[in-house]
């Protein structure tokens, strides 16, 4: 017995999934979108409350080369806004010393760190640029770079415990795992995608440098309207059966939908618990079958004024000490529900899975009373959290929130998730060349895999864009201004100066 059947079967009610089916539908294909859960939004997952407005418990920021979401955003009539970086932010070290600083880079007395600092981004970054997006083990010493975990990396290349730190800390925050678990040349991989470091850790001209009025979460809620009659809740995909008429998808519910193809619009750990007939072939089974490594409590801590403010600080904590790994004022743009948003990932999330919510709110107000230096943050007025391992999503996803691969995956599969199997076609962050990771990344992917059914049914676009898809797209780096270009390692700063004392010390010797 067959429930519905269509042209394409997407799977998949998150931001790549709903997109995907917009452009089908108005390329005037049938479609109809299956998702487990009871609402659309998937990781733009946006809640809503009468004392905090709405908060976003995902995907949220977005940066000026995300082109296809602030398109999407103004084709649904939704609005941004710049993240507040004005003021000066705070760095908390395991020493417990505190330094504010304004800008993008932590103030430090000792000039050794900065240059350290400088040179393990400068690295990273040119490093990057030759690991080829849509072929990274071909790049020259792919096999040395796939056997070195990021920690290896930083251990080898950085002189000081400062530039270790905030190396560590931006892994923490942007894959949510620890630098142990992640392959080198997934990083430069990644990082080659999203135009370089510095954007992918910086807010102002970063990829976090602005957020969607209302929620990323609206982005999913409006297309969720235009695609009202196509959308079922409740159903899980469990299996997916191709043969000469099509495709069939089984759900948990007993439910079985058919089509001429299906789109799945999921994370790769979500692809891994559908059965397929036929089997997926072993290089893709064992691809998305590696187990996510991230883990992220993302936590909202709401208070009745943003008394931050008025002691000239931005409500961005970077610490390497507390719980919580990094933190932004996420005050709405209309001054309302002043909130800090916090993130504890990695390690720190794993262990703090393992307390009662209320534990957890004491602890991160005590963090940032004792990091921040203001016992006003001991006083909240509201609290708000999502632990992306809670059993909900343990059950659909196994807790993936974010994507990164350990050791030797790359150059062993050679291949990249997103790859069509027959009549089987692959969307979602993971898949895309560029932005991976990112809610652009989510919309390019849904570009891509919309044209091959398109192609396949011989249909030739009515959307100009979907003709000029041009993946991966180059995305340019910040530019390093001169000094930092020119700025010596370590090493040979100290070259350098012991140079210039033995030339100082000959010169006096030949004064006497």
């Amino acid at each position: 017995m067959c429930d519905k059947q269509v042209d394409v079967i997407v799977v998949g009610g998150g931001l790549s999934g709903l997109f995907a089916a917009k452009l089908l539908k108005d390329e005037g294909v049938s479609v109809v979108v299956l998702e487990a859960r009871h609402d659309v939004g998937g990781r733009t997952l946006t809640v809503r409350g009468p004392g905090f407005d709405y908060a976003e418990l995902a995907a949220s920021f977005v940066g000026k080369h995300h082109t296809k979401v602030l398109e999407l955003a103004e084709e649904l009539g939704i609005g941004v806004y710049k993240v507040k970086t004005d003021l000066k932010t705070t760095l908390y070290a395991k020493t417990g010393k505190r330094s504010v600083y304004a800008g993008t880079i932590p103030s430090t007395y000792n000039l050794v760190d900065l240059l350290d600092l400088n040179h393990v981004m400068r690295t990273l970054d040119d490093m990057s640029k030759k690991v080829p997006v849509d072929r990274p083990w071909e790049s020259e010493g792919a096999t040395m770079l796939d056997s070195m975990t990021v920690q290896e990396f930083t251990e080898q290349h950085c002189w000081t415990k400062f530039a270790k730190m905030l190396t560590k800390i931006a892994i923490r925050s942007i894959y949510l795992t620890e630098p142990h678990h992640m392959s080198l040349l997934f990083l430069l991989h990644g990082i080659h995608m999203c135009g370089g470091l510095e954007a992918m850790t910086s807010v102002e001209d970063g990829l976090q440098e602005m957020k969607l009025d209302g929620g990323s979460g609206k982005l999913c809620d409006k297309l969720g309207e235009h695609l009202s009659d196509v959308i079922t809740f409740g159903k899980q995909a469990i299996k997916i059966t191709q043969d000469v008429s099509g495709v069939t998808v089984c759900t948990k519910d007993g439910g079985a939908y058919k089509g001429q193809r299906v789109l799945l619009a999921m994370p790769p750990a979500a692809v891994a618990r559908i059965q397929f007939e036929p089997d997926l072939p072993k290089q893709i089974k064992d691809f998305i079958s590696v187990e996510p490594m991230c883990h992220s409590i993302k936590t909202f801590v709401f208070y009745d004024r943003p008394f931050w403010r008025e002691k000239g600080l931005n409500g961005q904590l970077v610490s390497e000490n507390g719980l919580v790994t990094f933190t932004m004022d996420d005050t709405k743009p209309n001054g309302k529900y002043p909130v800090i948003l916090g993130f504890i990932d990695g390690d720190h999330a794993d262990e703090a899975s393992q307390w009662t919510r209320e534990e957890r709110k004491k602890k991160i107000c005590e963090q940032y009373a004792a990091e921040f230096g203001l016992n006003e943050f001991l006083s909240p007025c509201g609290y708000v959290e999502k632990d992306w391992r809670d059993p909900e999503n343990m059950e659909l996803t196994r807790g993936s929130c974010v994507y990164s691969l350990p050791t030797g995956i790359l150059t062993k599969h050679k291949r990249l998730h997103g790859e069509q199997f027959k009549k089987v076609h692959f969307a979602g962050t993971e898949t895309s060349m560029t932005f991976e990771g990112y809610m652009d990344g989510a919309l390019r992917s849904s570009e891509r895999a919309v044209m091959e059914i398109l192609t396949e049914f011989n249909i030739q676009p009515m959307n100009p864009k979907l003709g000029s898809i041009q993946e991966p797209q180059v995305i340019p780096y910040n530019n390093y201004s001169l000094v930092e270009r020119i700025l010596p390692t370590v090493p040979q700063f100290f070259m350098v100066m012991g140079l210039f004392v033995f030339l100082v010390a000959a010169y006096i010797f030949t004064l006497y």
